[in-house]
């Protein structure tokens, strides 16, 4: 029986909430996988020595396969919202277009474009998603 599927989580929030630990992404998302009855799990992940810039990625994991995705270096304006907005991308990839990679890609640029935005709303548009995506330019630039 699954109850849950995709799991999307952090290091930190699957620590505080099912006490679950591990020295890096991969090994806790095989974790969850092995212990509770999940299809997929994406766990995201910020890094930053001050609350102006960060580095932001994911990675997301089946049984058979880990997903990952590019590194962003953020110029921040606010952090709020992050994560609801890697989850929309993310699902918007795996319902939406099918594709657990392409979810993965998305979720970690929509969340990368919410960081230039002050307040939780993320206003970016999915052509503001596929630009950064595309590459063209190095960093998110709003």
């Amino acid at each position: 029986m699954v109850f849950v599927s995709p799991l999307i989580t952090t290091k930190g929030d699957t620590n505080t909430i099912l006490g679950i630990e591990a020295d890096n992404d991969q090994v806790l998302a095989k974790r969850l996988l092995d212990q509770y009855p999940i299809e997929m799990v994406a766990v995201s992940y910020r890094e930053g020595d001050t609350v102006w810039q960060c580095r932001f990625s994911a990675i997301a994991a089946t049984r058979e396969k880990i997903y990952s995705t590019g590194t962003y270096n953020i110029d921040i304006v606010d952090q709020v919202g992050r994560g609801d907005s890697f989850a929309a991308g993310f699902l918007y990839g795996v319902i939406g277009e099918n594709d657990l990679q392409t979810g993965l890609d998305y979720g970690v640029a929509f969340a990368a474009l919410k960081h230039s935005f002050p307040g939780d709303f993320n206003w970016c548009t999915k052509e503001e998603v596929e630009a950064l995506l595309a590459g063209s330019r190095p960093g998110v630039q709003r």
